[in-house]
């Protein structure tokens, strides 16, 4: 398998709710590529998204393409779309669709090749 460099880092990631830890130290390294992200309902999924998206406020340290998220919480989130799954009005559009939208989400995004 090659090696690829990671486009999305975190490192020691750590949040929880009132006394439920719900990650300790997560590490990972995202390529620039399709990832899955898969549970059963209530593990975290959507926690963990929001995490790496920047939505959430988290211990440890986010970064997307050499940009830190405590560094440029801006650019950071310029870098990454999150779409919230109870979102009702993205029911009726396909994965085409949603991705379209990311220009107007966006405006100063450069696609990368």
């Amino acid at each position: 398998m090659p090696h690829t460099t990671p486009v999305l880092q975190a490192d020691g990631l750590s949040f929880g709710h009132g006394h439920s830890t719900l990650f300790a130290h997560l590490s990972v390294l995202l390529p620039a590529d399709v990832t899955l992200v898969c549970g059963d309902e209530g593990v975290g999924k959507t926690t963990l998204l929001q995490l790496l998206a920047g939505v959430l406020p988290t211990t440890g340290q986010l970064q997307i393409r050499g940009l830190r998220l405590a560094d440029r919480p801006g650019a950071y989130r310029q870098q990454v779309s999150w779409f919230d799954p109870r979102d009702h009005t993205l029911d009726e559009l396909t994965a085409r669709q949603i991705f379209n939208t990311l220009p107007q989400r966006h405006p100063d995004h450069e696609p990368r090749p």
